[in-house]
């Protein structure tokens, strides 16, 4: 761990970049203005594979999206998901914690998947009013 001189604190990286950097090990950083960055670069990864629509459906039908308030917050209200609660492919290993990103690559599929089936029926509905004018 280390704390140089402008107060930005590195773990694992004896020359931090900001507030909070851990990048030699994921990149995952604090930026100055506050923001929880993950390190998402190819460099920092291995065992890459598509995510398959049917997994992404399966795990979008599981989630159980809640409102909430921390114990140690209680006049401010979130939404969110309870980490025991969530589907395995989304879930960390511990299930008290969740990655956003693991929920933002779900629905990025699924909408993806939606856009395809929303232009294909577009085409459909096109072809029929063509025929019946």
């Amino acid at each position: 761990v280390t704390v140089d001189t402008n107060g930005y604190l590195g773990i694992g990286d004896e020359n931090p970049s900001y507030p909070i950097d851990v990048g030699i090990a994921n990149g995952a950083h604090v930026t100055t203005g506050g923001v929880w960055t993950n390190g998402s670069s190819k460099e920092f990864k291995e065992n890459i594979k598509n995510l398959t629509t049917e997994e992404a459906m399966k795990a979008l039908d599981g989630l159980k999206p809640v409102k909430y308030n921390y114990k140690l917050e209680k006049e401010e209200e979130y939404v969110g998901f309870i980490a025991e609660e969530v589907p395995e492919l989304v879930a960390m290993k511990n299930r008290k914690y969740l990655s956003p990103m693991d929920l933002a690559a779900v629905l990025t599929k699924v909408v993806q998947e939606q856009q395809k089936t929303i232009a294909e029926l577009k085409e459909k509905v096109a072809a029929l009013e063509k025929k019946s004018h």
